[in-house]
């Protein structure tokens, strides 16, 4: 679902925004829900692969899940989505131009700053993390 949601919001009329400047209006806007999107679908997907294994352990070893459980899995997608894609918001880090300089995301490029510590913090998190425990 997530995974249609981000594609859907692709085609979205102001999404293709071109080559405008940085400070167009729907640039923050759209980097903000694209990023969101984008991370939501990668902690689902890591959190679809902890929730396998967690559901043949209690299995094989005969323990019950509680109801509970279900709904710590959708809240921490929410929250980690929420952390990594909505730091530029309150200032740290800040959104821009993808490669093809049409749709705006989170910028990677690392400012001479302290908030380079925090940009390769948040890489690592929301991209070396997934995939090392998928």
């Amino acid at each position: 679902m997530t995974a249609c949601a981000h594609r859907v919001v692709a085609i979205i009329p102001f999404a293709n925004i071109g080559r405008l400047a940085e400070f167009h209006p729907y640039c923050n806007v759209f980097a903000c829900m694209e990023t969101f999107l984008a991370v939501l679908e990668v902690e689902w997907l890591t959190h679809v692969c902890i929730e396998r294994y967690v559901i043949a352990k209690y299995v094989t070893n005969g323990w019950t899940i509680n109801k509970s459980h279900y709904t710590l899995f959708k809240g921490l997608c929410a929250f980690f989505a929420t952390l990594y894609s909505f730091l530029p918001v309150i200032g740290i880090g800040r959104y821009g131009f993808d490669f093809s300089c049409n749709f705006c995301t989170f910028d990677m490029i690392l400012p001479d700053s302290w908030q380079r510590y925090y940009i390769v913090t948040i890489f690592f998190l929301r991209s070396i993390k997934p995939t090392a425990v998928m």
